[in-house]
């Protein structure tokens, strides 16, 4: 389903996730998502994001790849998997997505950065 225009009634949900999904959106694109989960969330719902800090690209670097590499512990194994996109002309960390979800109207009620913060989850509530 489109995170743009999702099918369902407001206030569905008392909970929604994005799983490293935000870093591949345009800004134009993470607006629309954020109101999106906004709409769909029961008030007192939360959004919980999980995503990669991604530096913005260097001046005169075109193309310029950010990689993330992610390790999980199952009980019985360790996965191994990564992400890559191009680096965006501003930074995608927690002090845009805070903001972002603040203007939207959201109320940022927990950020824990990981691995040297190159990753990070967060807590949105819809009042």
């Amino acid at each position: 389903m489109d995170a743009t225009d999702l099918k369902f009634l407001d206030g569905s949900f008392g909970t929604v996730t994005a799983f490293y999904s935000l870093m591949y959106m345009k800004p134009v694109i993470q607006e629309k998502v954020f109101a999106e989960a906004w709409r769909v969330l029961k008030p007192g719902g939360k959004w919980l994001i999980w995503d990669s800090v991604v530096p913005a690209a260097t001046p005169g670097s075109k193309g310029e790849r950010f990689d993330a590499y992610l390790r999980t512990r199952l009980p019985s194994e360790t996965i191994e998997y990564g992400y890559s996109i191009q680096r965006p002309d501003r930074p995608l960390d927690v002090g845009y997505y805070s903001s972002l979800a603040v203007r939207k109207g959201f109320q940022v009620i927990d950020v824990k950065e990981q691995g040297a913060g190159r990753s990070f989850f967060m807590t949105l509530r819809k009042p």
